[in-house]
């Protein structure tokens, strides 16, 4: 890298987050968070979903995956070694999507005739609905709003798993189902217990990193003050962080720009900072900027300059050939390319460095019951990370900068052990633990 490029990016703020006040501001948010009346830029939200209980072998459960695009049904069960074993998996589209608007109770309707091959041999049901609601504390979810461009009408307060009951008792289905309701951050998580052979000897978190970003782990009851009755339970619950809200990251002059135009400024901070949807446009004001400051000869400046709608997917391709024929590619002139290069790994540095501070801060957040210390993991349990989202598997700078900033931070810094784990269809087999653990 230049020292032209270098003082570029220390002149707009693309350095360093000082750990010894970003970690603690991070941990002290999140326990603010928790307690009873504490102001925090983290929500979080209790699920109501326990990882305490063991998972019954070759017992059914039916689990609805309810996204954008498509609606799932899986039937399943798990094997003596905790796998699960996917019996029957239909995908149909999902009710609402695709310009079809319909009211509630068709929703529910259409969800009933997809369960109705299962409902009468299985009445536990895991339902991952990638929709705003709120969780209640029999784990029911009461819908705040569709949105992913599904159109539902009257469907603001609906109770899901009431109305799934009714529904198959309408279809002429007798019996009372249980239906158990989480989001895909929770069945994440819940996934990493899927194959485990022995869960209680880690520490589970999950991490989202896709067109947004997330982070979901597994917290004491005893620590969750903000709820009393969740509070006298014993073992653990998951809590959904919204850990994207984190306001606590030293912005760039670009972040500004680009959390200025959000259609919410100053919400969700950090996923504005790393998640797939704003990546792109960080990157084109970055670029913008070093072609009005003199970074880039005339001709590439001025394409540069006139860089509209740059997408994640485009910066990832330039890295991977800035010679290739990608749309960035074909603005830069080569005596130049290798300073665009070094500008887009700066950003995914940063990325990684972030979220690498944020994972280090939840695990030790996670694993304060070991040892009633916050300040270092020596004592604490392994920690499995269940990652997901196509920011995290199919950027290539991103992931081999991550495992240098967790060995730097988490391992050396703080003495924390870790590994990351996939999970093939997590919202399927974490829909399934959660159901069977918390029917």
């Amino acid at each position: 890298m230049t020292r032209q490029t270098e003082e570029f990016l220390l002149r707009h703020q693309m350095g360093n987050d000082p750990l010894d006040t970003v970690i603690p501001r991070f941990i002290n948010q999140a326990k603010a968070g928790l307690s009873k009346n504490g102001e925090s830029c983290f929500e979080m939200i209790p699920s109501y979903v326990q990882a305490d209980g063991t998972i019954p072998p070759n017992e059914p459960v039916i689990v609805i995956d309810a996204g954008g695009t498509n609606l799932r049904v899986a039937f399943a069960h798990f094997n003596e070694d905790h796998e699960c074993i996917t019996e029957k998996l239909d995908v149909y589209p999902m009710p609402g999507a695709m310009g079809a608007t319909i009211t509630i109770e068709d929703f529910y309707t259409a969800l009933a005739r997809c369960l109705s091959p299962y409902a009468p041999l299985c009445h536990t049901i895991g339902f991952v609905f990638s929709f705003p609601c709120d969780i209640t504390p029999d784990i029911d979810g009461r819908v705040i709003v569709f949105d992913k461009e599904v159109s539902i009408l009257h469907a603001e307060g609906s109770l899901l798993g009431e109305n799934i009951n009714r529904a198959l008792n309408d279809l002429g289905i007798e019996g009372s189902w249980k239906v158990i309701v989480m989001n895909d951050t929770i069945s994440t998580v819940m996934g990493g217990l899927a194959g485990a052979k022995n869960p209680k000897s880690e520490h589970y978190l999950g991490v989202i990193l896709g067109s947004g970003m997330n982070i979901t782990y597994l917290q004491k009851c005893s620590g969750i003050q903000k709820d009393p009755a969740i509070q006298k339970r014993t073992g653990s619950m998951c809590i959904n962080m919204e850990a994207g809200g984190f306001d606590g990251f030293i912005k760039s002059d670009f972040d500004r720009i680009v959390q200025e135009k959000a259609e919410l400024p100053g919400h969700m901070q950090f996923e504005k900072m790393v998640s797939g949807v704003y990546q792109g446009m960080i990157a084109e004001e970055m670029l913008r900027c070093a072609a009005r400051e003199g970074l880039f000869g005339e001709r590439t400046a001025a394409s540069l300059a006139r860089l509209e709608h740059l997408q994640a997917y485009e910066m990832d391709a330039y890295v991977r050939d800035p010679s290739g024929s990608n749309r960035l590619a074909s603005l830069v002139a080569p005596a130049v390319k290798s300073t665009v290069y070094d500008l887009l790994d700066c950003y995914y540095d940063r990325t990684a460095r972030l979220v690498a501070i944020a994972l280090t801060c939840v695990m030790l957040l996670a694993g304060e019951e070991d040892t009633g210390s916050l300040s270092s993991g020596a004592g604490m349990k392994p920690f499995c990370i269940v990652a997901d989202g196509s920011t995290f598997y199919k950027t290539l700078l991103f992931r081999p900068k991550l495992a240098r900033y967790m060995e730097e931070i988490a391992g050396k810094q703080y003495g924390l052990q870790y590994r990351f784990l996939k999970v093939e269809d997590e919202n399927i087999s974490g829909g399934a633990v959660a159901a069977l653990i918390n029917r």
